[in-house]
């Protein structure tokens, strides 16, 4: 993810890159236009924290910058991780909390974002314009639990998609679609149907009625959703990722 969002932000005066895999940090830098940097302390003329290592290995981190990122902006990726933990550990107040997704890559993410109010105007419109080119949909939380609930519908919520792309297209690989334009097919569909969505006055629940005809092929289908539990299927799993969010605090 860290990577995805690298690649769309704006242009700055350097791009500093750290991974303690250096050829994941090179390969960064190669495409952004940045600089590999092959120990933390290489980063200590940075303005700007970007951090997006995973959660489980922040404190790791944390001990081997927070010499270098006091009274610093940072930025953190980290799911499940709270942001008095981040500023303390870090050594700044000048901190904030997103979750983007995946589709920042062409400037259709959705980010949602927590800070603290002692964050400067100043610094928002910092990060406000870091984040111009990734998507139409930047939303700050003022209830820092809300960033986490969402982790798993926004954040993770791509990968889904992607799933029921995978198996619909399969489906009709089966049947004999050749796999390009089986995929294609699919993907309009749901691209399609998301700016009918966001573009009309109707929920979601009459626009499916809208798509159901009695007796239909559309509600043959929805039957067997029902059959298998499909909603709770879904409330499952987003369950399964909110814990897992806040098994890292």
């Amino acid at each position: 993810m860290g990577s995805a969002l690298a690649k769309r932000l704006p242009p700055f005066k350097e791009f500093l890159c750290f991974d303690p895999q250096s050829e994941k940090a090179e390969a960064l830098a190669d495409t952004i236009g940045g600089k590999s940097v092959t120990t933390p302390l290489d980063l200590a003329k940075a303005d700007i924290f970007i951090i997006g290592c995973k959660p489980n290995q922040f404190e790791n981190l944390a001990s081997q910058i927070s010499m270098i990122t006091k009274n610093r902006l940072i930025v953190s990726m980290l799911a499940g991780k709270r942001l008095d933990l981040i500023s303390k550990s870090l050594g700044s107040s000048r901190a904030i909390r997103i979750m983007p997704s995946t589709p920042v890559l062409v400037g259709k993410g959705v980010i949602t974002a927590f800070f603290d109010k002692s964050l400067s105007n100043i610094d928002l419109d910092l990060v406000k314009y870091m984040f111009l080119k990734m998507g139409p949909f930047f939303h700050p939380f003022t209830d820092e639990t809300m960033i986490d609930i969402t982790t798993g519908h926004t954040g993770s919520g791509p990968a889904y998609i992607f799933e029921i792309v995978r198996i619909m297209s399969e489906v009709l690989v089966r049947e004999g679609v050749e796999r390009s334009l089986a995929v294609k097919l699919i993907g309009e569909m749901i691209a399609g149907s998301a700016e009918l969505l966001l573009s009309s006055s109707l929920s979601p629940e009459e626009l499916r009625v809208n798509v159901t005809s009695p007796g239909g092929t559309t509600e043959a289908a929805l039957n067997i959703f029902k059959e298998h539990c499909l909603e709770t299927i879904f409330e499952k799993a987003l369950q399964a990722a909110f814990t897992r969010a806040m098994s890292f605090a």
